[in-house]
């Protein structure tokens, strides 16, 4: 009953507010949004294989693993060696990922679709824990466990150097950082200056929008002035058009 109470004189909180904070959901790789391996908050997994393979096209020997022709993993061979070892070469695609050490990699030679499963064409696999690279071992940082085999940032090194490549050392294991989308504070009275920050003009933020300062590297001229945008790949660039006909950066 005290825990209710407490609760209950508990200001109000923005619920957008809260999921800001704390939500964590995979972003494309290389996005200005996401997370960076210094940030606080930033996550790292034990495990490979995390989700962001599935569909990828993948290539094995008995001493590495490629996903899209990009070093996933060295193989360990040996009495106490990986099972991925006994795939040898082999091509295929990566269908199904469950992103925790030991759970299920669905791997088919054919491209992921409804017959994947068919019988001699798929390979199950466990998911398997992050071996030595080339990156080096950091393990002078705080961090909090948000479940098993992953965990986030709570403080970074000082003078931190993290990069994608980096690996985290903790209690004897390797930890590989996973990009994860980094959402921030944008309202009306604060709004972001990156304009790639934010979420495109629709029916339920129409009234609030703002258009952002006009820059024009060029010649002021009489007459229309608009604003272009194009789309390359999820990402935006614009530019203005001045009475010219000519197009200047924004």
């Amino acid at each position: 009953e005290a825990w209710i109470q407490q609760q209950m004189h508990l200001p109000v909180e923005s619920h957008r507010e809260y999921y800001r904070h704390r939500v964590n959901p995979s972003v494309n790789e290389g996005s200005d949004l996401a997370r960076r391996p210094c940030d606080l908050g930033s996550r790292w997994a034990r495990h490979v294989f995390t989700g962001r393979e599935v569909g990828k096209r993948i290539e094995t020997n008995s001493t590495t693993i490629f996903v899209d022709g990009v070093l996933k993993m060295h193989v360990r061979d040996g009495v106490l060696g990986s099972s991925w070892a006994a795939l040898g070469n082999y091509s295929g695609y990566v269908c199904v990922v469950v992103p925790e050490v030991g759970a299920d990699v669905l791997l088919t030679k054919d491209s992921c679709g409804g017959r994947r499963r068919r019988r001699g064409r798929s390979q199950m696999l466990p998911n398997p824990a992050v071996g030595k690279g080339a990156g080096d071992v950091e393990t002078s940082f705080t961090y909090k466990e948000v479940r098993n085999g992953t965990v986030v940032l709570r403080s970074a090194p000082v003078n931190c150097t993290l990069n994608e490549g980096s690996m985290l050392g903790i209690d004897g294991e390797l930890y590989q950082f996973d990009d994860r989308l980094h959402l921030k504070p944008n309202t009306a009275e604060s709004p972001l200056s990156s304009l790639e920050s934010c979420v495109p003009r629709n029916p339920i933020n129409g009234q609030d929008c703002r258009t952002s300062d006009l820059h024009v590297d060029g010649p002021r001229l009489p007459g229309l002035l608009a604003q272009v945008w194009e789309a390359y790949g999820g990402r935006y660039g614009s530019w203005y058009m001045n009475g010219d006909g000519k197009q200047y950066p924004s």
